[in-house]
C-alpha cells in the first residue's frame, strides 16, 4: 500500500456522475456545441483532488421551443429517477427549463433524488 510521509493512504476520488444537457431553440449546431464544451470545461472546474466530475452522458434538444416536447430532457429526467447520475451540467437556467412549472417539477424532482445541478453561467443551482 503507497502511504505518504504521514502514514496515510492515498485515497482516489469520488466520482461525481454528470449529465450534460444542452438545448436551443433553433437549429445551430455551434450554439450546441458552445453549450457541450462550455459545460465540460465547468465539470473539470469544479474537480479538485478530493471530487472528480466525470461526464457520463450528453443529452440535447434541438429546434424546438422550450415549451414544446424534449425527448432528449425527459430521456435525461428518466436516467435520474434511475440514479444514473448525480448532477446535471447546463450552459444556463433557461436552457434547462422554461416555465414555473417545469422549473418547480425539476427542482422537486432534484431535491427527492439528492441532484445538484450548476450552470456555466450562474453556478450552483439546485440542491
Amino acid at each position: 500500500m503507497d502511504t505518504t510521509q504521514t502514514g496515510a493512504a492515498q485515497t482516489e476520488p469520488q466520482v461525481i456522475r454528470c449529465y450534460i444537457y444542452a438545448h436551443v431553440a433553433r437549429s445551430n449546431p455551434l450554439a450546441i456545441e458552445r453549450q457541450i464544451r462550455d459545460a465540460r470545461a465547468l465539470a473539470e472546474s469544479l474537480s479538485s483532488p478530493a471530487a472528480e466530475y466525470k461526464v457520463v452522458r450528453v443529452f440535447q434538444d434541438d429546434g424546438g421551443s422550450g415549451l414544446s416536447t424534449r425527448p432528449a430532457y425527459e430521456e435525461m429526467l428518466a436516467g435520474l429517477d434511475c440514479g444514473e447520475a448525480d448532477t446535471v451540467l447546463v450552459f444556463a437556467e433557461d436552457r434547462l427549463y422554461r416555465s414555473l412549472e417545469l422549473q418547480k417539477a425539476y427542482t422537486e424532482m432534484s431535491a427527492r433524488l439528492g441532484v445538484t445541478t450548476y450552470s456555466v453561467q450562474s453556478g450552483r443551482l439546485v440542491r
